[in-house]
C-alpha cells in the first residue's frame, strides 16, 4: 500500500437522493438546496480535509472502507445488570445496523464528499467495504473512512501483495 488515509466525521449518515424511473433505473440527482445531504457531505469533505493537508488527491486503483456509526436506539441500551426482553441487547454489544438507510446510497454520498479532496474521481475505487452498525456507549455517531491506495505493480500471493506486502 502506497498510502492510507483514515479520518472520522461526525455526523447522521445521508443518503445520496436518487430518482427512479418507474423501469427499476435509478439515477443520481442535484439534491435542493435545504437537503440534508449537503450538510453530511461538507462534514465528510472537512474531515477529509483535514486528514489529506497538503497531500495532493490520489490517482490509481484505491480501496475504501466505510464505517457507519449510527445512534443506539434506546431499546439497545440495556445495562448488563437489567435482565434482557426479547429483541433487547447490552449495551456493550455489537449491533449491525440493518434498516434505512441502505449502504449503497450512503457509501456513494462519501465517495461523492471525496473527490477531487481525497481522490481525483471515486472511478479509482477498485475495493470497497461498508459497515453498518449502532454506537457503542459514549460513541460519537458518524463515519470512519479508511483510504488506502494500492501499488501499480500490486502481485497477489495467498492473499498478500509481493510488492508491497498489502492484505488482498
Amino acid at each position: 500500500v502506497l498510502s492510507t488515509i483514515r479520518f472520522f466525521a461526525a455526523g447522521r449518515a445521508v443518503s445520496q437522493p436518487r430518482v427512479s424511473d418507474g423501469k427499476g433505473n435509478d439515477h443520481k440527482i442535484m439534491a435542493p438546496a435545504g437537503h440534508a445531504i449537503r450538510g453530511w457531505r461538507n462534514q465528510v469533505k472537512a474531515a477529509a480535509q483535514r486528514a489529506m493537508g497538503a497531500q495532493r488527491p490520489l490517482v490509481g486503483s484505491i480501496v475504501l472502507e466505510v464505517e457507519f456509526v449510527f445512534r443506539r436506539p434506546q431499546r439497545l441500551c440495556v445495562e448488563r445488570t437489567d435482565p434482557l426482553k426479547e429483541g433487547e441487547f447490552y449495551i456493550d454489544q455489537r449491533v449491525d445496523h440493518t434498516s434505512d438507510p441502505d449502504w449503497d446510497n450512503i457509501g456513494k454520498a462519501v465517495s461523492d464528499a471525496l473527490k477531487m479532496v481525497v481522490w481525483v474521481d471515486d472511478c479509482f475505487v477498485s475495493r470497497a467495504i461498508v459497515d453498518k452498525r449502532y454506537a457503542d456507549r459514549d460513541e460519537t455517531p458518524g463515519v470512519w473512512v479508511t483510504v488506502s491506495q494500492r501499488c501499480a505493480a500490486c502481485k497477489v500471493h495467498h492473499g498478500r501483495c509481493l510488492t508491497c506486502g498489502a492484505a488482498r
